[in-house]
């Protein structure tokens, strides 16, 4: 790994499946630039597509993945498909609790068996501490 490279670790991975990090950049369709710069900075941002190509590229599950990449978090938006905004709805400040909690419940159930695909099960506790809804 050379020194200041946030994904360095990545290069020895590769070469341990006799893969190039050019191998990597064909399949995510983006330029060897781009993922030079994802291995030294980590930015762009891993998407959940680029995540499961390198996943099966290295032949390890998502989960193990994710643990090398946990250096820092990998940021919720970052593994939201590129087609698919965030909520509108919870950028509304006064928006009733009621319609929040139900916008909330639509993107657990999307978000479930994606991630059950990948080993990754969801599980949410709210406490909410005031009058009822």
């Amino acid at each position: 790994m050379a020194k200041g490279e946030r994904y360095g670790w990545l290069r020895g991975a590769l070469a341990d499946k006799d893969l190039k990090a050019a191998d990597v950049a064909r399949a995510w369709g983006v330029d060897d630039s781009v993922l030079s710069r994802f291995i030294r900075h980590g930015t762009p941002s891993l998407t959940l597509d680029r995540m499961e190509i390198l996943a099966r590229m290295l032949g390890c599950d998502f989960n193990t993945l994710q643990v090398k990449f946990a250096t820092r978090p990998v940021p919720p938006a970052a593994l939201r498909p590129e087609n698919d905004p965030a909520p509108s709805i919870l950028q509304v400040p006064h928006h009733p609790p009621a319609d929040i909690l139900a916008e909330l419940r639509f993107a657990i159930d999307k978000a479930r068996p994606r991630l059950a695909a990948s080993g990754f099960k969801i599980h949410v506790n709210l406490e909410y501490a005031g009058d009822a809804i």
